[in-house]
C-alpha cells in the first residue's frame, strides 16, 4: 500500500513542533541534522506515513527500530514480515508497505534540458521523452521508474542513472530480475513504486485531517 502526502502549505514550524516528538532516536538524529525547516517536515512526514501506515495495517508501532543495510536502504529491525521505502519531494511524501521487496520514489515536475538528459536516459530513452506531449512529466517518469528500482534492489542511487533502462522489455532490469515498476502522476508531481513482483499496490491520499485524528493522543 502506498500513503502519500501532498498538502505541504499546510505545514509549518508548528507541525515540525508537534510531531518531532513521535520518531525514533535515530530519525531524531537524522532531522536535527537537515539544514533548514522545510527538509526537516519533509522527513518528518515520512516518517509519520509510515507509522500512519503500519497502524492502518494493524501493525505495532510501539517497537519500531529501523536499520539500514550497506546501502543506506532502511529496514525494520524486529520484522522480517514488513519491507517499507520512503520518499519525499518539495511537493510531497510517500511511503510503501508491503511483504516483498519495495521501492518508492516521488518527484516534483520540472524542467529538464538536454544536459540532464544525457547524463540520465539512454538514447531510446531521450527519443520516447522528446516525443512526449508533456516532456518535463516524461523525463520525471523515467527518472523515479530509475530511482524506486534501485531503492527496491537496495543499492541506491548511482552515479550513471543511463546504465538503468526502461526503454525497451529485453533491457529492462527491473522487468529481468523479477520486479515491477507503477508509476502515477498528480499535477505537480510523478510517484513510482517498484515491488518484487507483479503484485498490486494501492494508494491512499493522506490528509493532514487523517493524521491529525491518527496521533491525536500521541
Amino acid at each position: 500500500m502506498v500513503y502519500y502526502f501532498d498538502e505541504i502549505e499546510s505545514l509549518d514550524e508548528k507541525f515540525l513542533n508537534r510531531y518531532k516528538s513521535l520518531l525514533s532516536q535515530d530519525r531524531m538524529m537524522k532531522v536535527d541534522q537537515l539544514g533548514n525547516n522545510r527538509d526537516k517536515i519533509l522527513s518528518i512526514l515520512a516518517y509519520l506515513l509510515l507509522l500512519y501506515g503500519l497502524k492502518k495495517e494493524g501493525r505495532d508501532t510501539s517497537l519500531i527500530e529501523i536499520r539500514y543495510n550497506e546501502y543506506g536502504k532502511p529496514f525494520l529491525w524486529n520484522t522480517d514480515s514488513v519491507c517499507f521505502n520512503l520518499s519525499h519531494c518539495i511537493e510531497g511524501a510517500a511511503c510503501v508497505i508491503s511483504t516483498f521487496e519495495v521501492g518508492i520514489d516521488i518527484q516534483e515536475i520540472r524542467p529538464v534540458n538536454d544536459s540532464i538528459l544525457k547524463k540520465v536516459c539512454s538514447q531510446t530513452e531521450i527519443k520516447t521523452i522528446k516525443a512526449a506531449i508533456n516532456m518535463d512529466a516524461e523525463f520525471t517518469r523515467y527518472w523515479t521508474m530509475k530511482e524506486s528500482f534501485l531503492k527496491a534492489i537496495g543499492t541506491g542511487i548511482i552515479n550513471d542513472l543511463k546504465i538503468i533502462t526502461f526503454d525497451e522489455i529485453d533491457k529492462n532490469q527491473a522487468n529481468r530480475l523479477g520486479y515491477n515498476i507503477n508509476t502515477f502522476s498528480e499535477k505537480r508531481f510523478i510517484l513510482a513504486v517498484c515491488t518484487k513482483g507483479n503484485i498490486r499496490i494501492d494508494q491512499e491520499k493522506v490528509s493532514l485531517d487523517c493524521l491529525d485524528q491518527e496521533f491525536a493522543n500521541c
